[in-house]
């Protein structure tokens, strides 16, 4: 003979409820005290031991300089930028940010523009090993002046300011967590709200019902939609003063289910329009969502 066995959970559900301990990020603050300060020291002393060398030796050579050393030697230059803000960061990251407004603006940019100026360097640096490789009797090639060499360093400068920006103008000294004052890049936040309240009023009665017999809706079903929105009238009343009946063209009558469905069917011809623009540029910026 076989016994049951049932299991009881009862006593699970009256234990009494255990407070959660809160999260204790303690540890996480004490350890990045520890590594950033360090991780940026090392960065700072190699790297400005070696984007020394590198610019002192360009400049020592500069006679024989070609395109691709103004490309080392100006990321150099953007390493140096960048590093230069690196001992500010790991007193921030150790302390808090005692150094004001304005070297947070500074910092940042120094910081950014150094960050985009090295990207945007190696970029040009690869380009330019490109054309001198595979395209070796074209323009470009051939002029490899100094002037040249002048006018895209300067456009990349240019380039790298623009970049940084951004986050040039929107740093600021923040206390977020109540604890200690940081520098950091706050973007502002944009709310933007549509009200669609009189949208309904828009729906033009040709094309809904356009619409429903190109979505397969016909003969009674589309019929009963004719003569739910159409054959209506208004008047306007002033001061007693009532005018003429005037049949309504648009507008969908309003505290019915039906009144969001239609404008929904409505609108959907603004699909295929959105996805397939005009200019084959926007396609894939443009997007439309139904919610």
């Amino acid at each position: 003979m076989e016994t049951a066995v049932t299991d009881s959970y009862a006593a699970y559900y009256d234990q009494a409820e255990i407070p959660g301990i809160p999260c204790n990020n303690g540890n996480v603050k004490a350890f990045s005290e520890v590594f950033f300060p360090t991780l940026y020291s090392i960065v700072f002393i190699v790297g400005l031991i070696g984007n020394g060398l590198v610019v002192w030796v360009l400049i020592r050579y500069r006679q024989k300089s070609n395109m691709t050393d103004v490309c080392l030697f100006n990321l150099a230059l953007s390493d140096l930028l960048f590093l230069v803000s690196l001992p500010f960061w790991a007193h921030g990251a150790i302390d808090e940010w005692i150094f004001g407004k304005f070297m947070c603006h500074t910092i940042t940019g120094f910081f950014m523009i150094g960050l985009y100026g090295s990207i945007f360097f190696m970029v040009l640096m690869t380009l330019d090993r490109y054309v001198v490789i595979v395209h070796a009797h074209s323009l470009f090639s051939r002029n490899r002046s100094a002037k040249m060499r002048l006018i895209l360093a300067s456009f990349v400068w240019m380039l790298s300011l623009f970049a940084s920006l951004p986050n040039i103008i929107f740093a600021k000294v923040k206390n977020d967590s109540g604890i200690k004052t940081s520098c950091g890049t706050d973007f502002p936040e944009v709310l933007i709200l549509l009200d669609l309240s009189g949208a309904f009023d828009t729906v033009n009665h040709q094309i809904i019902l356009s619409t429903l017999s190109s979505l397969g809706i016909t003969g009674t079903p589309l019929h009963w939609f004719e003569s739910y929105l159409t054959g209506r009238s208004f008047r306007a009343a002033w001061r007693g003063d009532v005018s003429k009946a005037h049949q309504l063209i648009t507008g969908v009558p309003q505290g019915s289910v039906l009144e969001p469905l239609l404008f929904f069917i409505y609108t959907t011809s603004l699909g295929p329009i959105i996805q397939a623009p005009a200019n084959p540029s926007l396609q894939h910026i443009i997007e439309l969502h139904h919610h």
